[in-house]
């Protein structure tokens, strides 16, 4: 007669058995992985947007998601000197890539900076994707920055005479680097009551490469982009003006 299988000997059977089915089964992606979305330069919350454009061209500022919240996106675009080039507001609209709704600014005299101005709900501005011109120079700066989730790392380039700039973050610890990939000198990170505040030593028309962290803070205030060549330092003009009170009527 013939002994039947001891408990351990049925244990590694039904194992042996297991992992066969499991491999034999088709894999699945996670829904984690399968609902994460794709890294794109999305449209940061930023105060400003500058452009530099040339003499006689006309450009156009394009919005490519859709705008759902009413009454829509506030837009204004002035030169140095506070001369509004276009003044508008964006309506909602079911807007993509194939089918944008773009504004016109006209050819002005002479090369120059431009500063544009977005008001309205992040639910309209958050999705839209950069560039936002067709100009080979683009940057966006501000006080702070409100970064989208998964958008790709940036690079920056400070004004004219800094030197060192303070960085306020949600992150004990910010991956900067110079051009070469070392990290410039940073100081001990401080923390208050909601941040991290950071010195870091820069240098005149040097660009650094950062991986957005959410929420960020710059004094002085620094000029960004997804891409290195499309950074410049604007016209420190426009640091003298006050852009919101060009709101006052759009229509």
């Amino acid at each position: 007669m013939e002994n039947a299988p001891s408990c351990p000997a049925l244990a590694r059977l039904a194992s042996a058995a297991l992992i066969a089915a499991v491999a034999l089964w088709p894999s699945a992606p996670s829904a984690r992985a399968a609902e994460r979305p794709t890294v794109r330069p999305y449209l940061p919350t930023a105060s400003c947007y500058y452009v530099r454009a040339e003499r006689g061209r006309a450009w156009r500022i394009r919005f490519n998601a859709p705008v759902t919240v009413p009454p829509g996106i506030g837009l204004i675009v002035h030169d140095r000197e506070g001369v509004i080039r276009a003044k508008t507001l964006v309506p909602p609209g079911d807007y993509s890539p194939q089918k944008p709704y773009d504004v016109v600014v006209p050819a002005a005299g002479t090369d120059g900076d431009y500063r544009i101005v977005l008001s309205g709900h992040s639910a309209n501005l958050n999705p839209q994707v950069t560039p936002l011109t067709d100009l080979a120079k683009e940057v966006f700066s501000g006080p702070t920055l409100s970064m989208p989730h998964y958008t790709p790392p940036l690079y920056f380039m400070t004004p004219e005479g800094v030197d060192k700039i303070t960085v306020s973050s949600r992150a004990q610890k910010l991956d900067i680097r110079k051009p070469d990939k070392s990290a410039p000198p940073m100081s001990e990170p401080v923390q208050d009551e909601l941040n991290y505040k950071i010195e870091v030593q820069v240098g005149p028309g040097v660009h650094y490469w950062i991986r957005p962290v959410g929420f960020m803070g710059f004094y002085p205030t620094a000029y960004f982009a997804y891409a290195p060549e499309r950074l410049f330092a604007p016209d420190p003009a426009f640091e003298k003006l006050k852009w919101w009170r060009l709101f006052d009527d759009v229509k």
